[in-house]
């Protein structure tokens, strides 16, 4: 773990209404250009981030919330925002003209989606719901066949995450805080870890992150902050201090250096730390209202890094923050 250069600082760059139930997750687009957000109240928003506008309202005639949203760029070099909601589909949106058009829906689980990935290499998608896993091929036009299938579990799968360039696949629980591996061809189960921070030898996972590089694996650990640990050994190597009252499960955001590690909690405020040391570099305040705030992004580009949370009161607003450098 090293960090390189000043500690940044974030400034308010934007603050979005729009959605009137909590905000379950926020991405970036991979150029910037863009922000989705999901709700509880089943839209998603698509936000012109040079503007600070919405482009874009899509309407969602289903049962819950939309539960994760990741942007991926195909073959052919299209931009496309794929979502999934509470009644077990994924959504697959293209860009026309001046918005995005619906071109395919996946009828991907029976339940409720926890967690979606996009792998740009293979162009495939993986999903999770309950306990199966699932890894999906898709073709030039956004339809979806099954390739591998696994549900030979008895938690809830929280978190699925292509790593090796899309040749494998990991997934963590919820209940244990098991790290589960396959490699795709052929669809082997090659590593089973528990990810555990106390002596006690018990823990639980909310949202997990790895690394882009796939040294390090970050985990909400539904109770003080987020966990790191090291892949392959699973050796604990620090805390991200972020107490919780509610403990409910947040999103952990990571920018592309690995220098900086972002989360919220259920106090309006969100937290920036230190990768290399674990100190904090800066709290934000999302909200006066001490909310919960569990759904945080980022985007860096040009040397520059942008942070976005997300809040779960009434009529929630998305704010953004944007890095400046102190002299």
């Amino acid at each position: 773990m090293t960090s390189i250069g000043p500690k940044p600082k974030y400034d308010i760059w934007r603050v979005l209404h729009g959605h009137t139930r909590s905000i379950t997750v926020l991405r970036f687009s991979p150029d910037g250009r863009f922000l989705a957000s999901g709700a509880m109240d089943s839209y998603v928003y698509i936000w012109s981030t040079k503007r600070g506008s919405v482009i874009q309202r899509i309407t969602n005639y289903a049962l819950g919330p939309v539960t994760d949203i990741v942007w991926a760029i195909s073959p052919n070099k299209e931009t496309v925002l794929i979502f999934a909601l509470a009644d077990g589909t994924v959504h697959f949106y293209r860009p026309v003209n001046n918005h995005f058009e619906g071109t395919s829906i996946l009828c991907a689980h029976s339940w409720a989606i926890e967690g979606i990935d996009y792998d740009p290499v293979h162009h495939r998608l993986a999903t999770s719901a309950g306990n199966e896993i699932k890894v999906w091929d898709l073709t030039s036009t956004w339809f979806s066949t099954i390739r591998h299938h696994s549900s030979n579990h008895e938690e809830t799968c929280h978190r699925v995450q292509f790593i090796e360039s899309g040749n494998a696949v990991a997934a963590t629980f919820m209940e244990t805080s098991k790290l589960i591996t396959w490699t795709i061809e052929p669809w082997k189960r090659i590593s089973e870890q528990t990810l555990c921070a106390n002596r006690t030898g018990t823990s639980r996972a909310g949202y997990s992150l790895i690394t882009r590089d796939g040294s390090y694996i970050l985990i909400d650990n539904v109770q003080n902050g987020v966990d790191a640990f090291s892949l392959p050994s699973a050796q604990h190597i620090a805390t991200f201090h972020a107490p919780l009252s509610a403990h409910k499960p947040r999103h952990i955001a990571i920018d592309d250096t690995t220098s900086i590690v972002i989360h919220g909690s259920d106090k309006g405020i969100v937290y920036v730390h230190d990768f290399s040391t674990a100190a904090p570099i800066q709290t934000m305040t999302h909200s006066k209202e001490r909310e919960l705030v569990q759904a945080v992004t980022t985007h860096s580009q040009g040397g520059r890094t942008w942070i976005a949370s997300g809040g779960t009161c009434d009529h929630p607003v998305v704010m953004a923050w944007k890095q400046v450098f102190l002299l």
